[in-house]
């Protein structure tokens, strides 16, 4: 029987009628995650613990309709000592100020 050799739990914003801060977020989010798996073994050793990739993002309206997002995220890999890598992306949109109240949303990756 095969163990699972990672597992992705990300979680994002989304904001209703802004495409191309969507796609922006994406653009991070998606090349993440392909990296991650890119890097991932397929099968286990059996001394291994399974790898992970979990992401939170946190949101702020600063003025004049501008939102920042931030996401982090971290990694661990099968067979290193300690969780590895973290990283973090802002990410800023403009004009959104007609939205009130902003419906920023999670949109969660999640693959096991």
């Amino acid at each position: 029987m095969n163990k699972k050799t990672y597992q992705i739990d990300f979680k994002y914003a989304e904001i209703d009628n802004a495409p191309s801060f969507n796609a922006a977020v994406h653009r991070v989010v998606d090349a993440v995650v392909a990296d991650f798996k890119r890097e991932m073994p397929e099968q286990l050793e059996p001394e291994f613990s399974a790898g992970y990739l979990n992401g939170v993002y946190s949101a702020a309206m600063i003025e004049n309709g501008i939102i920042s997002v931030l996401l982090e995220w971290g990694e661990y890999q099968p067979g290193a000592a300690h969780p590895g890598r973290s990283w973090r992306a802002r990410i800023m949109t403009a004009g959104l100020a007609a939205c009130s109240p902003y419906p920023i949303s999670s949109a969660p990756v999640s693959i096991t």
